[in-house]
Parts: C-alpha cells; sequence; structure tokens
C-alpha cells in the first residue's frame, strides 16, 4: 500500500499499455507553506542556546534555528496531523546520568501513528532520528477508509502523557511511565513505558487539553474537552476526565474516568481553543468564537455556570462570511520570570511554583489581527489589540491573509522601561513573520499608561501558496500566487546572488574627445600579510591607477605608485611579499619587451613608500611578450611565463623561477626554459597545488599543452609534458614520439553550432582540483566550455601525474554565452570546513566564469564540477569586462552580506570589477548556489501568467480584490501588462464584473511579416441571472465565453492609454467594459474578439496561421484573416466533457478533460489534395480523471496532472484505437497539481549519459555522444507545479539507472530503524513509493529521488559504505552501470559509492542546477 492511497480513484483501474519508460522526479522548490510547527531544544547539548523549530513545510520535516535558518530536513510520504514537543532527560543512545535535558518531536500522521523524533549530528551535520513509533487504538475504532478523522496531539504542560483527539468522539491517552524510562541505562524511546487510555464520548469534540496539576495531585492527569451535542438540543459542555500518571501497565482496562461535565450557557458559540494556563494550576482559558471565558477546575466539578467571559471584538473589515479563527501562541508570565520549558527535568515539581500574578497568550484573527490576552486568578481578563506604532517598520495588519495558521513564542526580553516578545507567525496563504511586540509603561499627568505595538515586523519565509500559473524565463521562474486581496507574483532564481556594494564612476576623458575611455585591465595588488600592500591596479590606455580600501570601506587613489603602474608595454603587474625582509613587497613588471621587478618598503606607509626598481630580463631581438601568468609557491621562487611571439605563425613559452628574497635577482642566476611552438600561443596559465607546479599552454592549432614544472640548480628547470589535448573534430597524430606516449585527443564528434574550427581556439584555461580529483575547464573564444576530467587522485606529495589516470577524460558543451570565456580566481581561504583539505594541501575548488554572464564552477565532494549561474537584479553582468577577489588584511573582509558559518568559511567573497566603458563596482558573490525567492505584490488574485518572447513583457491575468460593499457576486477581472524586473504595470485592460479569465496564451503568425498577438479566453456569465432564483444560475456554470485578440505594442506618446474599444462598446452595449488605464512603455491594442457558446477554457496556437479554441466541450479550430481582420472558424470537434488544457506537436493536439483524462486530436490543413481544414478524434483514455494540464513529451508520449495530485504519463499506440491511451506511470504528489511545462529551471551545464529522451522514435544519444543541443536539454524534462506552491521535475532515466536507484531505495529501506544508515521515514506502513499501483501495473516505472539525495547528502561516507556493502544486488547493478558508461569506464578499481554517488549528483543537476 503506498502513500496517500487511502481514496479510491480512477487510477485504480488504470491499465499500462507496456511501453518501458521510466522515470525520476524530484523536487526541486519546497512549498513555503508551514502546515504546522513546534518549538524546543532538540539539538543536544544546546540547552543555554536559542530554541529550535520543527516544521512541516509542504512535503517535509525540516528543523530551522531562530532565524528560519535551515538546519536538517527529511521527507514526508504521508500526511503529518499534528506535531508536538516532549521534553526527555537525555538523547537516545545517551547515558541517563547526564544532567542536560533535550527535546524531542512527536509526529501525528493521519495512519493514527505517533512517531517519535530526535535529532542526532553526525560529523558537524545534524539529521532526523527515529527514536519510537506506536500505532494508535485510534486505527481498530475508526473505518479504514477514512482515518483522516484524527485531529490532533493533546499537549501536556508535564510532559506525562501523550493525548490524542479525533474529530468525532473519540479520545486516547497514552501515559509515559517515567519511572521505567529514568531506570534503563539507555533510553531508546519514552513510548516503550507508557499506558493507553482509551474512551468515546457522546459528543464532537471541538478541541481538548490537559490541565496543569496543583502542588498535592502532582500525578493527576486531568483532561478537558469542549464536547458539541445536537440532542436534544445543540450545546457545548466542559468535560473533565482525569487518570493517574502512576497506573500501572499490568491494568487490564485502564479507563479514562469522566469526572463532571459542564453545560456551558446557551448563548455560546462553538469553541475554538482550550488554553492550560501553567501559571495557576488547574485553570484554563475557553476561547470561542466570540469570548473568552476563564474556567477552573473547581467550576466544573461544581457545575458553576457564572463563569468570566470577555467579549471579542467584532470584525472591523465587516466581512461576514469569514468566521474568526484564532491561533494561540506560547505562554510567557507578564513578571517576566521563566516558565519552566522542560518539565521532565524535575517531574512534577518544575510547573508547581508560587502562582504568578498575571500570564499572556497571544492569538490571531483570520483576518490578520494579533491581541494580547492578560490573565490573573482574580479572575480577570484584560485583552489588548497589538497596533503598529508610527514609528515601527511593519503595519498594524500581519504580512499574510490568513495569518493564523501557527502561532509560536519564541522569548521575551525585559528591561526597566519596556518589554519586547518575539512571536513566529505564519498561515496557509501567509509569510512567515517574526514578530516583536513592545509594551511600554510612561508617566502622564493622569498616571502612568501602558502602550503595547509591534516594534518590528520581519518576513522571514516566503510562502508562496497557492501556486495557480507558473512561466519559465531565462534561469528563472516566475508564479502567480496569493488570495483575494494579497495577491502576488513571485520569483524565483536559483544560482549564486550577487549584490553590489560599491559602484563608481572611474572613466577617463582623453583630451581630443569628451567620451569616456574604459578600462582595459584590471590586476590586484596584495600581500596577505599585515601593513603590506592591498590594493587594485586600474589600466587604461597606457596609463594605471592605484586604488586602496580604507577601514570605512571607501575607495581612494594612491599617486606613490603612479609612473610604476603606467606604462603603455605593460601587461600585467603582480605582487608578493619579500621572504628573508619584513615590511618589503615587491611589484612583478611583465611588459612586451621585458621582465622587472619593484622593491617597495612600507616603513613610512603607503603614502611616501621607498622603491627600488630592478629590470631583470629583456626580450630578444625581435621578440614581442604577447602573453603572461604568474604564480605564487610555497618555496623560495616564484613561477612567470609568458608567451613570447618572434615570428608570424609561430611563438615559444618562456618560464622563469623569480626569487622571493632580496638576493639572486641576476640574469644568469635565474631558472629559465624556454618551450616552442609551431603555432601562436592562445592562451597561457600557471598553477601551483602544494609542492606541485604546472604550465597550461593553448595554441592556434587547436591544442591544449600541461607541462610540470621543477626547478634545479641555476639555469635549469625540469619540464615534463603531461597532457596534450587535440580539441579537433578529427583526432590529430602527434610528432613526437614522447607526446603520443602522454598524451589525450578529444574528438569532439559533429557540432552544428561549431561550423569552422576557430571556435575551438582556447581563450584561457583553468584547473580545479583537490586530494582526489582534478579537472580541467578550457575556456573558448565561441563562449562554450570545455570540461576535462582527469580520472584518480592528483598527487601532490609525489609530483607525478601516472599515464593511467589521464586516460579517464569527459568533454561536456556548455551553452555558457557569445563572448569568449575567462576563469576568474576563487581565493582558496573559502573552502568549506570539513568537506576537504586545506588550500596548503593543493586544493582548489572554485572559480568564477565571465562570458555575457558570470557562472560559478564548484568542484563537489564526489570528484564532479557544477556549474551554476549567478544572478542579481542591480548587476548588469553583460557590460563586465574584468574581474579580480579581493583577499587579505587589506581589504574590508566583514560586512552586511559576508559573514562566517560556525565551520568558518565565508558565506560570500568580495570582487572587484569593471563595467563596459567607465564604471566599477565591488560585488559580493555568494559562495554556495541556492534559491532566491522575491515576492511582488500586485493585489487581487492574479491566475495566469505569460512572458511575450520579443519584448519580454509579463502578462499576468486574474480578478480585483472584491468589494464586499458592492452586490455583485463576481469580482472584476483584468489583463495587466508588466515589467518582469521590477513588476511595475504598463497598462491594465478590465473586464466586465461578471466575466472571468480562464485562458491566457501568445500567438504568432509568420506570413510576409511576423505578427504578435495576445489571446484571451474568458467565462461569460448572466448578470440578469446573477442573484435572482433563475435555475442553473451559478458562478461555476457560465453561459458563454469570449475571444478576445490584443496586440501588445509599444507606447508612442505619454499620458493615459488608448482605450482599447470593440464593436459592442462603440455599438453603446453596456456588457462589454474593457477598459485601458494609464501606462507607459507598452499598450494593449484592441484587435478582434468572438463570442462562443461556452467559456473558453483553453487556447494554443497552432502551425503558423491557426489556433485552436476549447470552448466548453467543443475543440475549434480558427484562422486569423490579418488583412480583413477577421477570425474564420476552420473546423470543429464536439468531446464528451469539458475541456481543461490544450497542448500542440506539430498538428496533433493533446487535450486535459475534466472526466475523460486526455484525448488526442488531429488537424489536417486545407492542402491541394485536401480542399477542407479538418480535425478528428484518433485516442482517448479509458480511465477517467480531472486532469488539469497536459503536455506532449515527444509525439508518442504525453504527460498530464489532475486536480488530485496525481502525475501520470500515457503512450499514444500506433493504430488508430480510440480508447488506446494506455498509463505508463503514476504518481502522486501530495496536493493538487496546477500547472506542467516542458524546460528546465536552470540551463543544463551537465548533462549524464543516463538521462535520456522521451520520444522512442527520437535518436538516443549513445554513450560516446558528448554534445547535446541546447533544444533536446531544455525539452527532455517537465516541471510540474502543486498548489502548495511546490515544483517538481521529471526526466527519463535508463533502465540500468532505474533499477540502480531502486534496489539503492530498497537497500536503505531494509535495514532497521536504529541502523545509522536507515534515514527517517514518515511514511505510511513504510512505503516510500509514491506511484499509484494496479493489478495491471506491478512495477512502477517512476522514481521518487528523495531518498537517493538522502544517500548522497545525509550520510556519512561510512554509512553509505554500510549500505553497499549490505546488498550483493546493488553492488552488481552498480558494476553493470559502470561498464555501460563509456566516459568513466577506463579499466581501474571501481568506487560503488562513488557511482551511485555521481549518478544521483548529475540527475540532481540536471532537475535544478
Amino acid at each position: 500500500m503506498s502513500a496517500f492511497s487511502i481514496y479510491p480513484t480512477a487510477w485504480n483501474a488504470a491499465d499500462s499499455n507496456g511501453r518501458d519508460v521510466r522515470a525520476y522526479i524530484k523536487q526541486t522548490l519546497n512549498s513555503g507553506m508551514i502546515n504546522c510547527a513546534v518549538q524546543g531544544y532538540f539539538r543536544y547539548g544546546r540547552v543555554n542556546c536559542s530554541k529550535d523549530i520543527v516544521a512541516v513545510i509542504g512535503s517535509s520535516l525540516v528543523l530551522l534555528d531562530i532565524s528560519m535558518k535551515l538546519i536538517s530536513e527529511t521527507p514526508i510520504y504521508a500526511n503529518v496531523v499534528s506535531l508536538d514537543v516532549l521534553s526527555i532527560r537525555c538523547a537516545p543512545g545517551q547515558s541517563a546520568k547526564t544532567d542536560e535535558a533535550r527535546d524531542m518531536c512527536v509526529v501525528l500522521t493521519e495512519d493514527c501513528r505517533i512517531i517519535l523524533v530526535y535529532v542526532e549530528v553526525i560529523d558537524c551535520r545534524y539529521r532526523f532520528r527515529l527514536a519510537d513509533e506506536l500505532k494508535t487504538e485510534f486505527d481498530n475504532q475508526i473505518s479504514n477508509f477514512a482515518p483522516h478523522t484524527v485531529r490532533k496531539i493533546v499537549k501536556d504542560p508535564c510532559s506525562r502523557a501523550i493525548g490524542l483527539i479525533s474529530w468525532l468522539n473519540h479520545i486516547e491517552l497514552l501515559i509515559i511511565d517515567w519511572n521505567s524510562v529514568e531506570g534503563s541505562q539507555q533510553i531508546i524511546s519514552p513510548l516503550h513505558h507508557c499506558v493507553g487510555f482509551k474512551t468515546k464520548i457522546s459528543g464532537a469534540i471541538c478541541d481538548a487539553a490537559i490541565l496543569v496539576p496543583s502542588v498535592l495531585d502532582s500525578q493527576r492527569v486531568l483532561l478537558i474537552a469542549a464536547i458539541a451535542t445536537q440532542k436534544p438540543q445543540r450545546q457545548f459542555y466542559l468535560s473533565l476526565y482525569e487518570t493517574w500518571s502512576s497506573t500501572c501497565a499490568e491494568s487490564e482496562e485502564p479507563l479514562l474516568k469522566l469526572v463532571a461535565n459542564l453545560p456551558l450557557p446557551l448563548s455560546t458559540t462553538t469553541p475554538l481553543h482550550i488554553v492550560p494556563l501553567s501559571a495557576f494550576p488547574e485553570c484554563l482559558l475557553l476561547i470561542t468564537e466570540d469570548e473568552i471565558m476563564f474556567v477552573s477546575m473547581l467550576q466544573i466539578i461544581s457545575g458553576d455556570v457564572f463563569l468570566h467571559r470577555v467579549p471579542l471584538p467584532a470584525a472591523r473589515d465587516s466581512k461576514p462570511d469569514l468566521v474568526c479563527a484564532f491561533s494561540v501562541a506560547g505562554i510567557v508570565d507578564m513578571a517576566g520570570m521563566a516558565v519552566p520549558r522542560s518539565p521532565a527535568v524535575d517531574r512534577g515539581s518544575a510547573h508547581l511554583a508560587q502562582p504568578l500574578l498575571a500570564q499572556k497568550v497571544y492569538l490571531t484573527t483570520q483576518s490578520g489581527l494579533l491581541y494580547r490576552i492578560c490573565a490573573s486568578s482574580k479572575p480577570l481578563i484584560e485583552l489588548t489589540e497589538v497596533t503598529a506604532n508610527k514609528d515601527s517598520t511593519g503595519s498594524a495588519e500581519l504580512q499574510g491573509y490568513p495569518a493564523g495558521g501557527t502561532l509560536l513564542h519564541l522569548g521575551c526580553r525585559e528591561s526597566s522601561e519596556s518589554s519586547v516578545d518575539t512571536l513566529f507567525a505564519s498561515g496557509d496563504c501567509a509569510d512567515s513573520t517574526i514578530i516583536r511586540v513592545c509594551e511600554t509603561l510612561a508617566e502622564t499627568d493622569e498616571g502612568p499608561v501602558k502602550s503595547i505595538y509591534m516594534q518590528q515586523t520581519v518576513p522571514i519565509l516566503t510562502n508562496h501558496c497557492p501556486m495557480t500559473d507558473f512561466v519559465l524565463r531565462s534561469d528563472m521562474v516566475y508564479w502567480t500566487a496569493g488570495r483575494m486581496a494579497t495577491g502576488s507574483v513571485h520569483q524565483a532564481q536559483f544560482g549564486h546572488a550577487v549584490q553590489a556594494e560599491y559602484t563608481a564612476e572611474l572613466g577617463v576623458c582623453s583630451s581630443n574627445s569628451d567620451e569616456v575611455q574604459g578600462m582595459t585591465e584590471l590586476w590586484p595588488l596584495n600581500c596577505d600579510r599585515p601593513g603590506s600592500l592591498s590594493g587594485v591596479v586600474l589600466f587604461q590606455q597606457g596609463t594605471g591607477t592605484f586604488v586602496t580600501e580604507d577601514e570605512m570601506g571607501n575607495w581612494r587613489v594612491v599617486d606613490a605608485l603612479q609612473q610604476y603602474v603606467s606604462d603603455p608595454a605593460l601587461l600585467s603587474i603582480n605582487c608578493f611579499c619579500i621572504s628573508d625582509t619584513i615590511s618589503k613587497d615587491r611589484l612583478l613588471r611583465i611588459l612586451k619587451h621585458g621582465i622587472d621587478v619593484v622593491d617597495i618598503d612600507m616603513d613610512n606607509g603607503i603614502e611616501s613608500p621607498n622603491i627600488t626598481a630592478i629590470s631583470l630580463i629583456s626580450a630578444q631581438k625581435g621578440e614581442v611578450f604577447i602573453h603572461s601568468t604568474y604564480c605564487n609557491t610555497t618555496t623560495s621562487y616564484n613561477w612567470v611565463a609568458v608567451a613570447a611571439q618572434n615570428s608570424p605563425g609561430s611563438s615559444c613559452a618562456r618560464i622563469f623561477a623569480i626569487p622571493n628574497s632580496s638576493t639572486g635577482l641576476e640574469t644568469q642566476q635565474l631558472i629559465k626554459h624556454t618551450i616552442d611552438f609551431d603555432h601562436e600561443i592562445s592562451c597561457l596559465r600557471l598553477f601551483t597545488f602544494g609542492t606541485t607546479s604546472l604550465l597550461l599552454v593553448g595554441t592556434y592549432d587547436l591544442k591544449l599543452h600541461m607541462y610540470r614544472l621543477k626547478a634545479k640548480s641555476a639555469p635549469k628547470l625540469d619540464l615534463s609534458l603531461d597532457i596534450a589535448l587535440y580539441m579537433k573534430p578529427t583526432i590529430c597524430s602527434p610528432d613526437e614520439d614522447r607526446i603520443n606516449e602522454d598524451s589525450m585527443s578529444i574528438d569532439g564528434g559533429t557540432v552544428n553550432s561549431l561550423q569552422t574550427s576557430s571556435h575551438w581556439i582556447p581563450n584561457d584555461v583553468y584547473i580545479l582540483c583537490s586530494s582526489t580529483s582534478m579537472h580541467i575547464l578550457i575556456g573558448l573564444r565561441d563562449g562554450h566550455i570545455l570540461l576535462v576530467s582527469v580520472d584518480g587522485q592528483f598527487s601532490t606529495s609525489t609530483n607525478l601525474l601516472s599515464e593511467r589516470q589521464l586516460r579517464a577524460l569527459s568533454v561536456i558543451k556548455t551553452m555558457a554565452g557569445q563572448m569568449p570565456v575567462s576563469f576568474g580566481c576563487f581565493p582558496a581561504t573559502n573552502v568549506d570546513g570539513g568537506k576537504y583539505k586545506s588550500a596548503n594541501d593543493g586544493c582548489v575548488l572554485r572559480t568564477v566564469i565571465l562570458t555575457d554572464s558570470l557562472y560559478i564552477a564548484c568542484l563537489e565532494e564526489i570528484g564532479m564540477v557544477k556549474i551554476s549561474p549567478c544572478f542579481g537584479n542591480d548587476v548588469p553582468f553583460n557590460s563586465i569586462n574584468r574581474l579580480v577577489p579581493l583577499t587579505g588584511n587589506g581589504f574590508q573582509t566583514e560586512t552586511l552580506a559576508q559573514l562566517t558559518n560556525d565551520d568558518g568559511a565565508t558565506d560570500s567573497q568580495r570582487y572587484f570589477v569593471i563595467h563596459g566603458n567607465s564604471s566599477a563596482s565591488v560585488l559580493n558573490i555568494a559562495i554556495k548556489p541556492q534559491c532566491h525567492l522575491a515576492e511582488f505584490a500586485i493585489g487581487g488574485e492574479p491566475r495566469h501568467i505569460i512572458i511575450d518572447e520579443e519584448t519580454d513583457m509579463m502578462l499576468v491575468a486574474g480578478v480585483l480584490a472584491r468589494d464586499f460593499s458592492t452586490t455583485s457576486v463576481l469580482p472584476t477581472s483584468y489583463l495587466r501588462v508588466l515589467d518582469p524586473i521590477n513588476v511595475k504595470m504598463h497598462a491594465e485592460i478590465r473586464f466586465h464584473p461578471f466575466e472571468l479569465v480562464h485562458s491566457l496564451v501568445t500567438w504568432y503568425i509568420q506570413g510576409q511579416k511576423r505578427y504578435r498577438y495576445i489571446c484571451v479566453g474568458t467565462g461569460l456569465y448572466v448578470e440578469s441571472a446573477i442573484g435572482q432564483n433563475v435555475p442553473g444560475a451559478s458562478c461555476s456554470q457560465p453561459r458563454g465565453g469570449r475571444l478576445i485578440i490584443y496586440n501588445l505594442k509599444t507606447q508612442k506618446r505619454k499620458g493615459r492609454a488608448k482605450t482599447a474599444s470593440s464593436p459592442r462598446q462603440e455599438a453603446g452595449c453596456s456588457a462589454a467594459l474593457d477598459q485601458a488605464v494609464a501606462g507607459s512603455g507598452y499598450e494593449l491594442k484592441y484587435v478582434w474578439e468572438s463570442e462562443r457558446k461556452g467559456p473558453v477554457l483553453a487556447l494554443a496556437p497552432l502551425g503558423d496561421s491557426y489556433l485552436i479554441v476549447a470552448a466548453g466541450r467543443a475543440c475549434i479550430v480558427l484562422k486569423l484573416d490579418v488583412i480583413q481582420r477577421q477570425l474564420i472558424e476552420c473546423c470543429e470537434v464536439l468531446l464528451r466533457f469539458p475541456v481543461t488544457s490544450l497542448d500542440i506537436c506539430g498538428y496533433d493536439i493533446v487535450a486535459g478533460s475534466q472526466r475523460e483524462a486526455i484525448s488526442v486530436l488531429r488537424f489536417t490543413p486545407a492542402s491541394d489534395g485536401n480542399d477542407h481544414d479538418k480535425l478528428v478524434l484518433l485516442h482517448s483514455t479509458r480511465f477517467g480523471a480531472n486532469t488539469v494540464d497536459a503536455q506532449f513529451m515527444s509525439k508518442d508520449i504525453v504527460v498530464g496532472v489532475d486536480n488530485l495530485g496525481f502525475l501520470y504519463a500515457v503512450g499514444i499506440p500506433d493504430t488508430n484505437t480510440e480508447f488506446g491511451l494506455d498509463v505508463i506511470f503514476s504518481m502522486h504528489l501530495g496536493t493538487e497539481c496546477t500547472r506542467l511545462q516542458r524546460g528546465r529551471l536552470v540551463g543544463c551545464l551537465y548533462r549524464p549519459n543516463h538521462v535520456l529522451s522521451w520520444s522512442d522514435n527520437e535518436t538516443m544519444a549513445t554513450k560516446d555522444e558528448s554534445f547535446h543541443t541546447e533544444k533536446m536539454q531544455s525539452e527532455d524534462s517537465i516541471i510540474v507545479s502543486t498548489v502548495s506552491g511546490a515544483l517538481w521535475t521529471l526526466i527519463r532515466i535508463s533502465n540500468q539507472a532505474f533499477s540502480l536507484l531502486k534496489e539503492l531505495e530498497r537497500t536503505m529501506v531494509a535495514f532497521s530503524s536504529e541502523h545509522p544508515a536507515r534515514p527517517l521515514l514518515l511514511a505510511v506502513e513504510n512505503s516510500i513509493d509514491r506511484a499509484r499501483q494496479s493489478p495491471s501495473l506491478p512495477n512502477s516505472n517512476v522514481i521518487d529521488g528523495t531518498l537517493a539525495t538522502m544517500f548522497l547528502e545525509g550520510l556519512t561516507k561510512a554509512e553509505q559504505q554500510q549500505v553497499v556493502d549490505s546488498s550483493l544486488r546493488l553492488q552488481q547493478l552498480a558494476l553493470a552501470l559502470y561498464k555501460a558508461d563509456a566516459r568513466d569506464s577506463h579499466g581501474s578499481e571501481p568506487d560503488i559509492v562513488q557511482i551511485i554517488s555521481k549518478l544521483v549528483w548529475g540527475l540532481n543537476c540536471v532537475c535544478t542546477c
């Protein structure tokens, strides 16, 4: 039985056509909606620190710190009903003698199971672990068909019991025998030592709670329940039940004894919450829909109905259809004394201190208001609305609507003048927000005046629910979200966030022109030593300017070095420290005619240094240096290499070892070597890894050579050729035998985008290296990147790179840009702690890729290179010419955007960049890739979104905020033109109040010129029927619809945009109220409209000039006569049920249906042999499903989603059979699906061999094929959105990869729950298979990548090895995959863990970035 399979649907009877298709799905964007959350000290040994939060977000259980930073997460394969906190004395597996307490999380699932979860730390990483699992008695009392009736966990303030209630009339209480638990040497779980009590109540349970006991009855467990009855009349009761925590487990019939019933007054509205007051034992607050009551246990026993009651204020927004709903926050006392959090530390006495004078309770309403209740034992209830102060950063209402789903109290800060409570608020469609409530007491003439207000509201987690529609654009995704009045457009970007910290105009004007001349070069000068030289040289037309940063972060020009950084022949300038002096720095100047050094003594400061210049090396006669490179070493010398050209078509590379001491600078003592080449050198670069130095040289004959350098006594230098790469489509034969022995050739195959060999010229080269792997990045002149992976360990200790390690090379092509590719350094000081060795051990893990945009290449722990894009709305990436890192003691390393993690690694790196002609800036680039979310509030309820390809404008259709002062049943619909950068509105069209927009597409018609139109499909209602007793008049059953066509044009004049009128308006008909509002930049010009008999639910362009319209059950093909401006109806097919979506593949059409899943149609345009256009129905499905969207993945495979959350694929048969569409696979995503699209969230820069094309008829990628077109890569995956705000990516994989991942899942699940390699699985009956299974679908053809990702990221290397060692079948499948992969198969001993890790890593890269 799989998760979520408790509801019978049409999928149980679905048949399979046996098509051999395997798929991999991965959730790439989690929902921002917090379903439930609790706070506690979950991380062991952190009692004195702030509390953490465990929350259910989407389909994951996450651990967050107080700043909402993600610490750990685990997948959920079941519906979580409620969470609670249970305090125990020590961590599972630890000695019970420890005095440090910690908390565990209690999880209640829909299938009536209690799961006890704790947090462990392994290798400085936190993760969830299963402590115990218990099946409750609800499973025997409630029908298996409806286990969702279990409602919530009833919290015990003293952690003596765990209570459960259902939505109907069942209560179950689990009493924990702490004496048995504390007597254990190794605590496994308190659930092993508990007694179950159960009872059945005659009535529906509104809410229940366990009261705080008095001092004399600390063993007494008092449960209070609010009961609703219907007979003989509707009335509410408070029922008091009791039992004792000392009850023996041997009791045969443990009962929960009813003590008393207190009938509430008949005027009482529905009880919503029971809040036990920890400051007042045996007392509670009862919150109903319109009042608050103070109730004590004595009043319930005595039958005292005269309760202290305080009415709640009426909703000021006057929305009669919204009922106030409250969510109770954490409890804190008025005196500021902390309420003991862990009664398990001293059970029975921690909550039994002297009663406090008063106690605070916070609650929110559904309309977004925040109240504070102050309760005392008089009894007295003081209710205060928390308003916004005029100087505060927030507003009186919480961010979002509604706000009351989750409310936690994070702490209180007291002072003599004020107190500040910190709250965490979240809701179904509200952003998670930190709220600071301040209370001040001011003395006035009339006495002290108390003021309570929101000091600050800080949104910290964006909630993008409900996600109704989305669109992909470049490396971004936009979607519409939000309910009425709080609608917004969200933006997600995947990659490295870049923020501009400092920007200045640094251009220089020439004497003959006012035109600003741009900077041509940029060099950093810094020595990582206190008091040394630190700055940047800006070079332009022979003139250099040295700028440095002061302590305040301001940049200034230093004139003392002006003459040494200014020379028309200057190629580069570098800086290093002289080893045998303390205050001297050395500038190494490389010019076109030679090399010299400049020693700078910094004793007198940077403004007046002592400078000595020495000419070191001169170029030979007729020789010119054209390229240069330099690197530091850990020895007594540094390497310099120059490319010298002495005749056309030939060049040489000269290598020098420059001493880093004050002696040995004589020319005859320099270590040097010369390498001659038959072609001109295009690039060269030096690298040092520990004690190993490498020189890489690229030439115009499409070769790349790598040499190993080792200095001997002057003037000799040992130089050996390690690799020679020939980057031609055909393999070149080397000239020398030695090169033939140690060289490798790259066969690029046939690539359409590379038409001439000049595209293969290397422009720059970079090496990424760790202690276990080495990769060479080759940047080409046309914007492509070649990645060469050298297999095996790159030895830095023996200075040897064995010949066998050079045989495993893999090359991939990336469409990084159009400009030549260059690489920037990423300082080695930013190495992640705990993952790799330090930089001194020879690790170079990252580089910045500069083309017409910025990318970061990172060497992952598994030995693979991940290339991720950079993004930043305020950074013009396409204008960046040069960039250098800012490192060393002379630069400001601590900024707002650059903080230090617990492991010592920084979050971002600062770079100095020059843009275009005249500007420079300092950028902060995030080290780790992330998903950056942005929200743009536009109001109303946006529903549909598209992006125009030509203008890049975003078009959003939705409804305006509803005006409750009018009698209109439906709100007004709109169509807006928005700028996707800042969501600025350029134009707006408003439709009739009784008209809803159902579909929105762009239509491009290719004729003598290209025409672009915006097509809108609406549902039209009959105004006279709405609000009157007309049969069939309903908002869900429109009486017709319209197809309206607009043209998006550039607005020629400012002011009010021209009204997009229609013939109905010109005739004076008031039924069409299309209006255009003032805008700038673009306008929507009315073209044509057509009325239909049913609502236009879907639209799709067909061919060059056709448009297919789904109006009700009819699929109609229309053709637009551009000259006559007429829509011509060509043909029509009537289906059995209303059509919900349309997609086109050539002239084949897939139509999603409300009852019949999907139908496939074919359109045949009129031709010489065919006088009329034809539209015929080819195939339909045999099963019924309410399909929301369906798309072609190939000519023979269709993927669809339905409103129950199912993702499915069907195969199109070759024969013309009406019911020939059968299921290939199906799976449940946990919540309702809303949309699917072909494409990628991020352009794929890596494509594993085992990612296949969806079409069985298309040519598959062979093992040796390394290059794939961007179009193929972008259409091989499909993105699915859900109403909860999650995005899933689906790709097709090979059978071998699928079998391996399936066996990996089976092996991990087969471990016992105590095994360290067994991850926490919150699943129904331990089933992690989301796929729907039926007799005709015995095997699931789609696999969820969540568990495989946990193997890659959640297990230690030792635990990964345990998983591999436990399954011989897993090892066999991994070896078969390894041998089938030509790129990695080279005869060396395979590592099974690496094979599996690389496969999972590659699939996840295709799904995201």
